[in-house]
């Protein structure tokens, strides 16, 4: 059994009262490359009662595989060198890889990794154990 039958990508992404909920959805299409089909949307209020929209994406198996692959070849050396070196920073204690990538480049249809807070979330959990996700990823990444 190869690693894409265990593979699942959720991308996710907030839509505040400001933004518009088709231009956030644009972004997180632009970001997948592809068209994922419907998302799974939730309607969440803010500290002050303001409206947002919570936006998720779930791909699994041959699908994720292929928005990683997708994904990886369009990001900078840099941004992948980045993305290795932090990685164990970034796996959770659930063995899943947190990934963030600027909204609004996105939206322009650039590719960018990000530590601000107007994001697209990346979240890719390998069945396994923790300790080959590295090595999953940079299969994914070459």
């Amino acid at each position: 059994m190869g690693y894409r039958e265990n593979l699942r990508v959720s991308i996710g992404s907030f839509s505040h009262a400001t933004e518009d909920e088709e231009k956030v959805k644009k972004a997180m299409i632009n970001l997948i490359s592809f068209d994922p089909g419907i998302p799974n949307i939730k309607r969440l209020y803010g500290h002050w009662g303001n409206p947002i929209l919570s936006i998720e994406y779930e791909l699994l198996d041959k699908d994720a595989e292929l928005f990683l692959k997708n994904l990886f070849a369009r990001l900078t050396s840099l941004d992948k060198q980045e993305i290795m070196n932090t990685l164990n920073e970034r796996i959770d204690e659930r063995g899943r890889i947190h990934l963030r990538f600027d909204k609004q480049k996105a939206y322009k249809g650039e590719i960018v990794y990000s530590s601000f807070d107007d994001i697209i979330k990346v979240v890719i959990t390998f069945v396994g154990k923790k300790k080959t996700l590295a090595n999953e990823l940079s299969k994914l990444i070459e």
